[in-house]
């Protein structure tokens, strides 16, 4: 993607490895359990994740370093 008007500076390409796992149980006639855990960039990638055109060099916005883990529980109770 061109980051310059002129389309002389372009930013470099990149892929990413997103994942995420979830379990759902139903405890009992009332209660429902969700579990979930996930990982954003598990390679470890860096990559802009925001490009400004036309901005001075210092507008460069680089995305996390690692990987960035996150989870999640849910308890939901059920009348």
């Amino acid at each position: 993607m061109p980051i310059t008007s002129d389309g002389v500076n372009r930013s470099t390409s990149y892929n990413l490895l997103n994942v995420k796992f979830g379990y759902q149980r139903e405890l009992s006639k009332h209660f429902n359990l969700d579990l979930s855990l996930g990982i954003n960039n598990l390679t470890g990638v860096q990559y802009p994740i925001m490009i400004f055109a036309n901005q001075l060099p210092d507008a460069y916005l680089p995305a996390p370093l690692k990987a960035v883990v996150f989870g999640g529980l849910n308890l939901k109770y059920i009348l």
